[in-house]
């Protein structure tokens, strides 16, 4: 934390501000964790799909390494899965830098620091959007994957607000 905090801060007990940069670091740890995840998803999906984007990967030095560690994984490699695992990245480089940024803020600059279960809570429930997202197609339903984003953006927007009133 930046040693320039305001004077409200001294009010805020060093455990709840401890606890709050802890949840910080650590979602920003689970969600790296789940990205990495999804980009081997794709590559996985681009491999058993036979989805190339650029000629050059057919000759990459990698590939035949990645292709045995990624096939061997049970399930199926479509061009759907491919074009929901890039949405899904697309989706994050959207939501969580922002969110990320927000929650950094939060920590340094608001007149109290917002709690870490906002934190918890968007953390999970983009966490959860992945995860139901990749499996729309199979429980055929997209509720599950709605419910979380807005999970994700309500906790965005109250953290935004508490930003944003730091007097």
């Amino acid at each position: 934390f930046v040693s320039s905090r305001r004077s409200s801060w001294y009010s805020t007990p060093r455990s709840l501000m401890a606890e709050y940069a802890n949840t910080v670091l650590a979602c920003a740890g689970v969600l790296t964790i789940k990205q990495a995840a999804v980009v081997l998803w794709t590559v996985r999906a681009r491999i058993m799909s036979g989805t190339i984007n650029f000629k050059e990967e057919a000759n990459n030095l990698f590939g035949p390494a990645f292709s045995v560690v990624l096939t061997s994984i049970p399930g199926t490699g479509t061009k759907e899965t491919v074009a929901i695992s890039e949405r899904i990245t697309l989706n994050n480089a959207t939501n969580e830098p922002l969110f990320l940024a927000l929650a950094l803020a939060g920590g340094t600059l608001a007149a109290t620091s917002p709690p870490a279960v906002l934190v918890k809570t968007f953390m999970w429930a983009r966490c959860g959007h992945n995860l139901s997202y990749l499996m729309m197609p199979y429980i055929g339903a997209a509720t599950p994957r709605t419910a979380c984003y807005s999970t994700g953006l309500v906790a965005s927007l109250i953290m935004a607000g508490m930003v944003l009133k730091r007097k």
